[in-house]
């Protein structure tokens, strides 16, 4: 995964909120972890493309639709 430059509020919880998305999910660990970091990424990727300041967090509401349907949802 790449890094990105920067730090936003909540990104810890957003990740620990996807892989338990991904275990509820009936996914294993390894591969929820792995979903969640792919959210997370996407999450990164969208804040980059559409500056906000940081404090608003990551937009992650763009992320959501991929990362809903790579949960299998």
């Amino acid at each position: 995964h790449k890094r990105y430059p920067g730090s936003y509020p909540g990104t810890g919880d957003m990740l620990a909120s996807a892989v338990i998305a991904g275990l509820m999910r009936e996914h294993m660990l390894e591969s929820a972890c792995a979903l969640a970091l792919d959210f997370i990424d996407a999450a990164f990727a969208a804040a980059v493309s559409r500056p906000l300041p940081a404090r608003y967090g990551l937009p992650f509401e763009l992320a959501l639709p991929g990362f809903i349907r790579a949960l299998g949802g």
